[in-house]
């Protein structure tokens, strides 16, 4: 029974939309299994792009997370940080650094400093600060989740590798060129030879191009 709410199990019920919902009449709204299999279900949904309909689950899942457990429940973070993350691809961009700094709060109360749950947050958060025009504050999070990520996969995991180019992002926001662009050719290092990495060894390329915009005319890579 435990494995119909993971991840991978959600992801096959995007196109068969009525597995949640029966699951929420077989075992009731506020189970366990039905709560996560909602929240994994939102979660893929907004992976996939469709936002419209992964808010509301989201949204649901986090709600009932905090009426059956509380804020403080390490269980909620999860929730705020997918629904934070939604919100910044769809533009709300000072509701999701609400929701983000809440969940960045609630792992680290829950969680050591270099737990993923916890850098997962932060890159999260601060991804969302450098689009807020935040980089300073964002530059030391990111730094301590490259620094976590580097620690607990080594530096050539494609983990460490999203750590370097949001870094780098940051860096290349206030103007530190040089550092950006030694993060970023690490990063597409790392995720070119990578399978199923085409999406991120295409991010890390469009920062690149976007590093070498803003340091000036006649800028290219060395």
């Amino acid at each position: 029974m435990s494995a119909f709410p993971s991840p991978a199990r959600s992801a096959t019920w995007i196109e068969k939309p009525d597995s949640l919902a029966i699951w929420q009449r077989t075992l009731g709204p506020e189970a366990g299994y039905t709560v996560t299999a909602s929240h994994n279900l939102g979660t893929m949904l907004s992976l996939a792009g469709r936002y419209a309909e992964a808010e509301p689950l989201l949204r649901d899942a986090l709600a009932t997370r905090r009426r059956l457990f509380g804020d403080a429940h390490e269980s909620v973070g999860p929730s705020l940080r997918n629904l934070g993350v939604l919100l910044h691809r769809t533009g709300r961009l000072e509701e999701a650094e609400r929701a983000l700094r809440d969940a960045a709060h609630n792992q680290r109360a829950a969680n050591a400093a270099d737990h993923p749950r916890v850098l997962d947050v932060e890159l999260s958060l601060g991804e969302l600060l450098v689009d807020r025009a935040k980089a300073g504050e964002a530059e030391p999070l990111l730094r301590h989740v490259l620094e976590g990520r580097t620690a607990l996969f080594g530096p050539d995991h494609p983990a460490t590798a999203e750590a370097q180019r949001a870094l780098a992002q940051c860096l290349t926001a206030r103007q530190q060129f040089p550092e950006a662009e030694r993060l970023l050719v690490a990063s597409e290092r790392t995720l070119a030879p990578a399978p199923f990495k085409r999406i991120e060894l295409a991010k890390t390329r469009g920062a690149l191009e976007a590093l070498y915009r803003a340091w000036g005319p006649g800028r290219k890579r060395r």
